[in-house]
Formats: C-alpha cells, structure tokens, sequence
C-alpha cells in the first residue's frame, strides 16, 4: 500500500509539472492573466485543433466529477465522525436505515453547496474558495503530526512519516506559502472569497470552544 501511495504521487505530480510546464512553454504569464477560457483548453486547441480542446475539456470534466465523486464519499463523513465521538450536533451522525450513509450530513453538504454556488455564482470564483480553505486544512491536518508526535509519544505508529519532522515541515511551509500567493493575488484582482473562506473557517474554532463550554456545564 506505501508503494501504490507514494508511486501514484509522482505520477501525479510528474503530470501536473509536465501540463505547467507545456503551458508556459506554449503561453507568456501575460497572456495566461487575460485568459477567460481554460488554459488548457487554448494550448489542446493550438496544438491539436478544435478536436484537440474539445478532448481536454471532456478530460477535464471527467477530472470534475471524479474529484466531485471523492468529495461526496469523504466530506460528509468528517461532521458524521465528529457528531459520533460528541463533538458536533447529534443528528449530523444518523446514517440512512437502509443503505448506511450519512444522510444528514449529505443533505447539509448539498445546501451549502447549492448556496455558495448562488451567492459567489462565478466558478473561478468559487474554485478560488474552495481551494484556498481545502488548503488551509490541510495546512492543520499535516500540522497535527507534531503536536500528535508530542502529546501522543508512545502511541504505536504502523506508519511513520519518513525523514520526519523535515517532511510535513516542507509541506507545511511550501504549501503556507502557496496560499499565501493566491489570496494577495485574488485581493490584487478584487476577489475576496478566499478571505471570506478563511474568516468562516477560523470561526470554527471560538465555535467549537463554545461548544464544548456549553456541553460541559449542566
């Protein structure tokens, strides 16, 4: 399993590097800004002709609804675990009678989903937000590991982090910065969702405090 993980990551990341790399051998930085289609969609175009962009884009749809397909399995299942260990509102961890999924959950995912969708309404917009918050977690998730190595020192581990603490350190740092760039360049075009994504984020944890002050007191 550690071998299909970290092989696959390279591929991955072997992809992503080639595809930036085709677009800016293919297009200036200066152009790729004034972009109001896809990218890709314009290099497959000049590359391959129409059949070309028509190609990619099936590609980058099905791309769509695979990481649409893994974001409906997982998400809704982190407030259903939170709910079971007492740590979220009960109901959002009731599965469905019959097929065993957390309806609630799902239902409340949907909503929000289809609410962001009306009030940011542009899609660069609304990948921007998705993004820079879906980051921002996992800025604190990779971020757990030392403060889990620190409080949790004598757990059994089955997989350590290899060449820890330099590992998440770089991941943590790299992907700091990353964020950091999208959110000044966004505020530089007066786009403001990731702002309003990250302050609705940090509200959770004032939230969470006052949750757990209010499940403690009688």
């Amino acid at each position: 399993m550690k071998r299909i993980i970290i092989v696959g990551m390279l591929v991955i990341v072997k992809l992503y590097i080639g595809a930036n790399l085709a677009y800016l051998y293919m297009m200036p930085v200066s152009i790729m800004a004034q972009q109001k289609e896809a990218i890709a969609r314009t290099v497959m175009t000049a590359i391959a002709g129409p059949a070309g962009g028509a190609v990619i884009m099936v590609a980058i749809v099905t791309s769509v609804f695979g990481a649409l397909n893994g974001n409906l399995l997982a998400k809704p299942r982190v407030p259903y675990a939170m709910a079971r260990d007492g740590l979220m509102f009960s109901f959002l961890g009731k599965t469905h009678p019959r097929w065993a999924t957390p309806w609630a959950a799902l239902l409340i995912q949907g909503a929000v989903a289809i609410i962001m969708v009306l009030v940011l309404r542009d899609f660069d917009t609304l990948t921007t937000y998705f993004v820079v918050v879906e980051w921002a977690a996992l800025i604190f998730a990779v971020g757990a590991v030392f403060v889990l190595r620190r409080k949790m020192a004598e757990a059994q581990r089955p997989f350590r982090t290899p060449a820890y603490p330099w590992v998440p350190l770089c991941f943590v740092f790299g992907t700091v910065v990353g964020v950091s760039a999208i959110v000044w360049g966004q505020i530089q075009v007066g786009n403001f969702s990731p702002i309003y994504g990250l302050a609705i984020a940090a509200a959770g944890f004032p939230a969470h405090h006052l949750w757990k002050r209010l499940k403690r007191s009688p």
